[in-house]
């Protein structure tokens, strides 16, 4: 073959490979693809200790130290000149009634491990601490925020984890630090750059509402993340593995009847949410489709 028709067929060949890869690339972009909170993708920022004036509109933050044996002694919440704050007082647990009732477990110096995450759909923060024991602190009144609307618990699957959500009435920036001696995490929270016309609704793929404390949240809870981390992928009629794919984090929200739910995730279209919900019908979960618009509560549903 001579070198001109050589370099002919190189050329032609990698054009023909350069399509089916472009081909490839529209093919896959067509898929159904979760919307994605950059909350859950971006790199996670430290908590500084103090105020910093470090304000974010996305993400999480993540500060303390490993440890065991604390209580969420108290929260609080104050109105300043242009943010709004929420403090943390991390206590030593103890199990003496007679310091338990006069409010002496001693504060601890440096907080726990933790971490606080920016959601949509709708808008809140999410406070996750681990190694705390006992939560003696009570949910304070917000009801002259600007910002917040309720704050809710959230059960978690281990003893030494409390998970609660603030909801907020709008998009909002925030920052978190914490204090030392004694041990503080403080959220400030402040008018937000974006406004909610700007999101556009979605389609959220999630199962009926629950008492917080049934079994049947838990376990469900459990079933879909396992899904969704790859485990347990189903497989077609002729054996062939049918993959559920990661998407976003499966969330745990409450609906407008003071209960909790499961969202699988959320989806621009209706037809990517229909897909998903065929996928997880045939592991025997059943998961229903609810629009929403990013400020709108959730309905409580019923099977």
């Amino acid at each position: 073959m001579k070198k001109g028709r050589t370099w002919s067929v190189m050329l032609a060949l990698a054009l023909f490979v350069s399509g089916s890869l472009a081909a490839f690339d529209i093919l896959m972009a067509k898929e159904a693809v979760p919307t994605s909170s950059d909350s859950q993708t971006r790199k996670a920022q430290k908590a500084q200790v103090g105020k910093k004036k470090i304000y974010h509109e996305l993400g999480r933050v993540m500060g303390g130290q490993r440890t065991d044996g604390k209580d969420l002694f108290n929260i609080t919440f104050g109105k300043h000149d242009d943010f709004e704050r929420l403090v943390l007082d991390i206590h030593e647990w103890v199990t003496d009634e007679n310091l338990l009732s006069k409010g002496k477990a001693p504060p601890t110096d440096i907080p726990c491990s933790f971490e606080v995450y920016y959601e949509e759909y709708p808008f809140r923060l999410v406070f996750d601490l681990e190694g705390v024991r006992e939560m003696s602190a009570t949910f304070p009144n917000i009801s002259a925020s600007n910002y917040i609307s309720n704050i809710y618990e959230l059960f978690a699957h281990s003893w030494g984890n409390v998970r609660f959500a603030v909801t907020l009435k709008k998009p909002i920036n925030y920052e978190v630090f914490e204090l030392h001696n004694p041990a503080k995490i403080v959220a400030d929270i402040k008018e937000g750059e974006k406004s909610s016309i700007q999101f556009p609704p979605i389609y959220s793929l999630r199962t009926q509402s629950y008492n917080i404390r049934s079994s049947n949240l838990r376990d469900i809870h459990e079933k879909i993340t396992y899904l969704k981390e790859g485990e347990g992928n189903l497989r077609d009629d002729w054996g062939r593995e049918e993959i559920i794919p990661k998407g976003k984090k499966v969330r745990m929200l409450q609906s407008k009847d003071n209960k909790l739910f499961i969202e699988e995730g959320y989806y621009k279209t209706k037809q990517e949410a229909l897909k998903r919900q065929k996928i997880f019908a045939k592991k025997g979960i059943t998961l229903f489709i609810e629009k929403r618009n990013v400020d709108e509560i959730p309905r409580g549903l019923d099977k």
